[in-house]
């Protein structure tokens, strides 16, 4: 059965009391940035204490949240996906430093000046270069926080990131590729610092990924050139790695922001197919 954004509305107004989940939301200090954060863990309708459930850690939950736990609510309902726990991770400080938070937390590495290959994006010295605390934020807090103090009992551990957040997905793949299982990629900005990271991927060994991965990756047809490249770069690398389950999608007739939905539906059916 194909699932449109219009049986999605549907199976909504016809089924709130299914898809309603439960949730615990809770205010976390990172002593590794020197920040607060807001994470709400959602629990599917089904989840029992005593079975496994994969769980994701999404990024950018502010923006994709509503959007993300709607759409994974349909697709479980559906038996398109397996029930997933999300857990989502925002700025304390909600929009107010949704922006200026997400560049310093999600970008590798640290640039003095503007980026001159992409003159739209304005990066003022001393906000970017974050990622290596963010990640160990995640790995030596959050995850403790989330998973331990609530007894989870979870089978894989994925992780959600698009453009910025996407970037940083593929780096957390990079430096730590035991911590996380499954990864959904949307559109990730790896043109930042002139491709440096991207290169780094390329010049991994063979032996980095030591067990089996499942990576889904997207971009939107319409995006800029820079953003397309990159997006057929790192494809042309996972194509190539073993222990690697991985689907490379190309969002037609979409841009940069309106690819977001469909990356969300194609990612989460290919990484939870049930």
């Amino acid at each position: 059965m194909k699932i449109t954004f219009m049986s999605f509305a549907i199976l909504v107004t016809l089924h709130l009391d299914v898809l309603s989940q439960d949730k615990i939301s809770f205010e976390i200090y990172s002593n590794h940035i020197g920040a607060h954060y807001t994470v709400d863990i959602i629990y599917p309708n089904d989840y029992d204490s005593l079975k496994q459930f994969p769980i994701l850690y999404c990024l950018d939950w502010l923006a994709y949240k509503d959007l993300l736990s709607t759409t994974q609510g349909i697709l479980s309902f559906s038996n398109h996906t397996e029930s997933i726990i999300l857990v989502g991770i925002a700025p304390a400080d909600g929009w107010e430093s949704y922006f200026p938070d997400r560049t310093r937390d999600f970008t590798p590495t640290h640039l003095s000046s503007k980026d001159s290959n992409n003159p739209g994006t304005s990066l003022k010295s001393g906000v970017t270069g974050g990622g290596d605390k963010f990640l160990s934020f995640l790995k030596h807090e959050l995850i403790t926080r989330v998973e331990i103090d609530n007894e989870l009992n979870i089978s894989n551990r994925g992780l959600f990131g698009y453009s910025y957040g996407g970037l940083f997905t593929i780096y957390a793949l990079i430096e730590d590729p035991n911590l996380f299982q499954k990864y959904l990629i949307g559109s990730p900005s790896l043109w930042f610092d002139d491709f440096t990271l991207l290169s780094r991927l390329k010049n991994l060994n063979e032996g980095h990924f030591k067990y089996s991965k499942k990576i889904f990756l997207s971009v939107g047809e319409n995006e800029i050139g820079d953003q397309l490249a990159s997006f057929g770069y790192a494809r042309e690398y996972f194509n190539s790695v073993k222990n690697i389950n991985f689907l490379a999608t190309i969002i037609e007739d979409e841009g940069h922001s309106s690819a977001i939905s469909s990356t969300i539906v194609k990612g989460l059916k290919f990484l939870y197919y049930k």
